[in-house]
């Protein structure tokens, strides 16, 4: 993730990556980010019982810090049909 933000996005080059995670139950989740050089195209995939696909375009990836622990998030911003769609949680390096 780290390498996708500061090596292609920051540089607007284009290229993608895809984060898989695991939910309560054990069902996978992919969250997928195609980055063109102006917009990233998100895709949430999820599988199990409620399984789904959900797709927006964005302008923006921004880096929070999650005021409560040490780790850090990154969101979309700019979404279509939505105010902002978290992507990861990282936990931070000491």
């Amino acid at each position: 993730m780290c390498q996708f933000i500061s090596e292609d996005y920051l540089k607007n080059k284009k290229d993608w990556i895809r984060v898989t995670r695991y939910g309560d139950e054990g069902e996978v989740i992919f969250q997928e980010l195609f980055f063109n050089g102006n917009e990233i195209e998100y895709r949430l995939i999820q599988e199990g019982w409620d399984y789904g696909i959900k797709a927006s375009s964005c302008k923006k990836l921004e880096k929070k810090e999650d005021p409560h622990s040490d780790k850090y998030y990154y969101v979309l911003q700019g979404c279509k049909g939505e105010t902002e769609q978290e992507i990861i949680l990282i936990k931070t390096e000491d």
